[in-house]
């Protein structure tokens, strides 16, 4: 397994960068001084002064409780997303930070009820082509669909962010390890599992150099990683997949005719893109067998072994 734990056991949350701030949108709409400048969508009012990003943003948000969850990031994004405020990764988690909290005084609170919100949503059963478009649906089937091809019962998810994939397996009783560079993320992993009394090893690290021994786990995972990566990088984190499992390397992408820049995402990827990729690992590193398929984006699957497919799977 991980060859170091690189956290603190301390409870970890996520707190106002000082650059946003949110509350409900409620009423008839603010009149706005002339210094400010102000953009209103369907869930959000943003308001800044001067347009400058030196200043305080302000966001006013439609949105009951109970939709304030994962689903936060693409309204943002597909709905501020060109706007000065939420341009960026970073200035888009300053916004969903600044909603979560702004649902209760205490950040433990606020947090917890973002991943209790999320969680149960990823988790009802519902019809495949049930979900709208919504965020948390369609991830409710992608989870759905890579269970279905994980193998074994360990597994290291590569680029976890916030970790709905790890504590998931977790609940299903796989031992479970995840990765990501942004420590302030795995902190909080690392607390919500606790808090849920879930198992889930959280570890601080680069998916082109995993902190990881060869053949640690199972299975390896990454799902919607590598359209953030350039060519070389991306090669370098497929390797790393391969060098830690001992039966499959899974990989996920989304397929865009553009990369999402509010996302971090670089590169597209298509199915032809995909099976380019899986065939370069066809034989090298161990690897005996290569799947490609389709669900809500590409999926690569890169085979160790010789083992026949379960029911159900491709």
């Amino acid at each position: 397994m991980p060859t170091q734990q690189d956290l603190s056991p301390r409870d970890w949350f996520p707190r106002a960068s000082g650059r946003v701030r949110a509350f409900p949108r409620v009423g008839a709409i603010r009149a706005v001084p002339r210094t400010f400048a102000s953009l209103r969508t369907d869930h959000f009012t943003l308001t800044w002064e001067d347009g400058s990003a030196a200043t305080v943003a302000t966001v006013e948000y439609d949105l009951p409780l109970r939709r304030i969850d994962n689903s936060l990031a693409k309204w943002v994004a597909d709905e501020l997303g060109e706007t000065l405020i939420a341009a960026t990764p970073d200035q888009l988690a300053d916004v969903i930070t600044a909603i979560v909290l702004s649902t209760n005084d205490d950040p433990a609170v606020a947090w917890s009820g973002f991943y209790d919100r999320t969680l149960a949503r990823l988790s009802a059963k519902r019809e495949e082509t049930d979900h709208d478009g919504d965020q948390v649906e369609v991830f409710a089937s992608i989870y759905r669909y890579a269970a279905q091809l994980v193998r074994g019962r360990s597994v290291l998810d590569v680029a976890s962010c916030l970790g709905f994939w790890p504590l998931m397996l977790a609940t299903r009783g796989y031992h479970v390890t995840a990765v990501d560079t942004d420590r302030r993320a795995m902190a909080l992993l690392a607390t919500m599992a606790r808090r849920r009394q879930t198992s889930v090893q959280t570890l601080v690290g680069n998916a082109t150099r995993l902190p990881c021994r060869s053949g640690a786990v199972a299975t390896a995972t990454s799902i919607h990683l590598l359209e953030h990566l350039d060519v070389a990088e991306a090669t370098r984190a497929v390797d790393e997949l391969v060098r830690v499992c001992v039966d499959r390397a899974i990989v996920a992408v989304p397929f865009e005719k553009q990369p999402t820049a509010a996302f971090g995402h670089l590169r597209c990827f298509d199915l032809s893109t995909l099976s380019e990729l899986g065939a370069a690992y066809l034989g090298r590193h161990g690897v005996s067998r290569v799947i490609v398929t389709e669900h809500h984006g590409g999926w690569l699957a890169l085979d160790k072994d010789e083992l026949p497919a379960r029911s159900g799977e491709p």
